[in-house]
């Protein structure tokens, strides 16, 4: 008990592929503390459980080891405030950034062990659409403001690559008013997008696109349902899983769709 509040570990679970008894692989205590304290953006790998928290400190990234070594904050994040909810870990680095839609996003990179952290150059106003597992982060900004006509905002993608000081175009034969919503690693090719575009009937529909290494693309799927949205994609070497997102102002509910490549 802390603080007159009862209080426990929070555990990840291990459950083997073909069923079986769970086993716990990492303890923490994310939650010891309910002051003001956020915690989201979790990621993992053969090492260790990452987060983002923020606190009556600010923003910073968290990490709880394999090896029951507990939970240790790597850094706080440099102001001004801004809002995170996204880690993607590289071969040895951390990434986080806010993937909200229309939100400009500050995109920092730190060691996963811990240091200092460095503010990667996106330009000001930008949206991250998403960092490929190379470090690679793809960026969209707003080309040409709208006049409240469909079609009229236009958008560009570029991309920052690791160690780069600067921006490059990428994706140079994207339709301009095509929105994207998130990116993924699509292994052994490129990259895949989440796109919103307006389609034939005037309203917004999601489109999957394919990207090759030097952002060529190729529209694979649209899907009929308008307002959808992706954000969670999973990808086997033949087929794109999709956690398809269907809101509107009376339903909500989620399916999972296959693309077959």
């Amino acid at each position: 008990m802390v603080n007159g509040i009862n209080i426990a570990s929070t555990l990840l679970y291990s459950t083997p592929m073909a069923g079986g008894t769970p086993e716990v692989v990492i303890e923490t205590h994310i939650w010891d503390n309910f002051a003001g304290q956020l915690a989201i953006g979790f990621a993992l790998d053969s090492q260790a459980l990452y987060w983002l928290r923020e606190d009556r400190d600010g923003w910073g990234a968290w990490r709880a080891g394999r090896d029951g070594s507990g939970d240790v904050k790597l850094a706080g994040f440099p102001g001004p405030s801004s809002f995170y909810d996204t880690t993607v870990l590289g071969p040895d680095r951390l990434l986080a950034y806010y993937a909200g839609p229309h939100a400009a996003s500050s995109l920092l990179s730190l060691p996963k062990s811990g240091g200092a952290v460095t503010p990667l150059p996106v330009p000001g106003g930008s949206t991250v659409i998403g960092v490929l597992s190379d470090g690679t982060a793809l960026v969209q900004s707003i080309t040409t403001g709208g006049n409240g006509q469909k079609r009229s905002d236009h958008y560009q993608t570029q991309r920052l690559r690791p160690g780069a000081t600067e921006v490059e175009p990428f994706w140079l034969d994207k339709p301009p008013p095509a929105y994207a919503v998130a990116g993924w690693d699509d292994p052994g090719r490129g990259s895949l997008l989440s796109v919103w575009e307006w389609g034939t009937d005037d309203a917004l529909h999601t489109t999957i696109w394919a990207l090759d290494r030097d952002g060529r693309g190729t529209r694979l799927a649209c899907d009929p349902v308008v307002g959808s949205r992706v954000k969670v994609a999973a990808v086997s070497p033949d087929a794109i899983f999709l956690l398809v997102e269907n809101l509107s102002e009376t339903t909500s509910y989620w399916q999972v769709a296959r693309i077959p490549r």
